[in-house]
């Protein structure tokens, strides 16, 4: 490991480059150049870095917030609806309670007139059949009455 992720070999042979280059006279003015541009790289990085986290630690806290303030509304949404489920709830229940006792009256009610209905209505067919029974007795009475003279006349002979 070494400057800039450069390996130790590398640096050597950037050296031994640079000195063939430049020379032994003004490579350590050049060496400390490039120090303090690297130095300088270093800290413009690091001062870049540093607001780069604040900005994302700053955007992250806005994001918590934001968070919470959901779960928090999530929450009051979610009991709304609860409240608001069992309300419903308890009405259908009261008009079913109510839907059932008035269909119970009018059962009773039907079975009510059904039962008169069907009472009169033996009562017309009794009387009716008492006086078909009447029609037909008087009717035998008078076919008995014209068959007996007959009868007679078939006994005698």
């Amino acid at each position: 490991m070494g400057i800039l992720d450069i390996g130790l070999q590398e640096i050597i042979i950037i050296l031994i480059v640079a000195l063939i280059i430049i020379g032994p006279e003004r490579l350590p003015e050049i060496a400390r150049k490039i120090g303090r541009v690297v130095r300088n790289f270093r800290k413009i990085t690091s001062s870049f870095t540093q607001e780069f986290k604040k900005a994302i630690d700053w955007e992250d806290e806005g994001l918590t917030e934001a968070k919470e303030t959901l779960e928090t509304e999530a929450e009051e949404l979610t009991k709304a609806i609860d409240t608001e489920a069992k309300e419903v709830k308890k009405t259908l229940e009261t008009g079913a309670e109510e839907l059932t006792k008035a269909i119970d009256t009018e059962a009773k009610e039907v079975k009510k007139t059904l039962e008169t209905e069907a009472e009169e209505l033996t009562k017309a067919i009794d009387t009716e059949a008492k006086e078909v029974k009447k029609v037909l007795d008087t009717e035998a009475e008078e076919l008995t009455k014209t068959i007996e003279p007959e009868t007679e006349v078939w006994d005698k002979k």
